[in-house]
């Protein structure tokens, strides 16, 4: 639908479109302060972006399934860094400028619509890798996150957010004159437009409270529970391995041979000498085949420090996109998707700068990553 044919409608129509060119009355000094801090934001966000994804390229430690999806995040954040937080910065400066515009328009809306929602899914898909590592045997998780899954799940991800956000910002924006100015403006009355934009909150909503929260809760739990089987399990072996070893003749034997005391109550096995540790090794042998099937299920839930912290970091960077995110959502849940261009900028704000400080998390919180940035900026 062309202007011309659209401000032939009844006059009241087209007041319902006076909204979109609001605009919250800030001061000149604060505005061009805000879009020079964007500008550096899309510059420093675009370094660090840039290095997350040559970190995990480049480094053989980073390349797990895990950082797969983070690097095809990181791609989003730089998307974000390049093309949407400079808009951010000249609507800032001039309003009209971007939303007067009919091609420039719909491409803000095109990567603001794009990008937001791909971050979601991508935590999404952390989040169930994490669970599942945790959660599931190693058979189930070596299926579901290998090199023939995981680009599938990425290029899917991708391709469908693209394609329908493509379609949606090109046919669901129209040309409307308010107060003898041309804008763009979403299409009210499309059900098309309706229901896209019902089914966009939903996800949003139930993936950033329900089901991420959910899914990091349940790893916690199970990292706790390894944690303590882990204790009680060696608390019970030393005490057995030692009880076992004053009773048994031939360990006792070699102990004293070793010129070692028999109990040790405040040294770990595995610390006292080779001797010792052998000793160990002979008595967990011992151990009645009946409890083989419970060792083996307590060992594959059994985390590295290194993963461990992984899951750390994974669940700092959701809880950054979520609360950078929240402005977003709250404004259009408050206002129906009825709201002025102006006041969406603002919303879309903090979601460009959470991709400026996600590469700052993944270097504060995670050794390989610093370390994998510094041998960059070295080379």
């Amino acid at each position: 639908m062309d202007t011309a044919s659209y401000t032939t409608h009844a006059h009241t129509t087209v007041n319902s479109y006076e909204h979109i060119v609001f605009e919250t009355a800030l001061p000149v000094s604060i505005k061009y302060l805000v879009a020079t801090f964007c500008f550096l934001a899309c510059l420093a966000g675009s370094f660090g972006n840039i290095l997350v994804i040559l970190a995990i390229a480049r480094t053989k430690k980073l390349r797990t399934s895990v950082n797969a999806f983070i690097a095809s995040l990181a791609v989003a954040d730089l998307c974000n860094c390049v093309l949407m937080l400079p808009l951010i910065a000249l609507a800032f400066i001039s309003l009209d400028i971007v939303i007067g515009d009919g091609p420039l328009c719909k491409l803000f809306y095109l990567i603001s619509l794009t990008f937001s929602p791909v971050s979601i899914e991508h935590l999404t898909l952390i989040a169930s890798n994490r669970y599942v590592l945790v959660n599931k045997s190693p058979r189930t998780y070596a299926k579901l996150f290998n090199r023939r899954t995981i680009p599938v799940m990425i290029a899917f991800l991708w391709g469908s957010n693209v394609i329908m956000n493509i379609f949606y910002s090109t046919s669901s924006y129209i040309e409307v004159k308010v107060r003898g100015q041309t804008y763009c403006a979403y299409q009210q009355r499309n059900p098309f437009n309706v229901g896209y934009s019902i089914f966009a909150l939903f996800f949003s909503f139930t993936s950033s409270f329900i089901v991420i929260p959910t899914l990091y809760l349940l790893t916690f739990r199970t990292v706790h529970r390894s944690r303590v089987r882990v204790t009680q399990e060696h608390s019970t072996t030393t005490q057995h391995t030692q009880s076992t070893t004053m009773n048994d003749p031939a360990i006792h034997s070699q102990a004293q041979t070793a010129g070692l005391p028999i109990a040790q109550q405040d040294v770990p096995i595995n610390q006292s000498s080779l001797k010792v540790a052998e000793i160990g090794e002979r008595l967990n042998n011992r151990t009645p085949e009946h409890s083989t099937g419970q060792r083996n299920k307590l060992s594959r839930k059994r985390l590295t420090s290194s993963e461990i912290r992984i899951i750390k970091v994974n669940f700092i960077i959701f809880l950054t996109n979520i609360l950078f995110l929240l402005p977003l959502l709250i404004v259009l849940s408050a206002t129906f998707g009825y709201l002025s261009h102006f006041q969406l900028i603002l919303a879309l704000l903090p979601i460009g700068l959470n991709s400026a400080i996600n590469p700052l998390v993944y270097c504060g919180f995670n050794r390989n990553f610093r370390q994998a940035f510094q041998a960059i900026l070295k080379y």
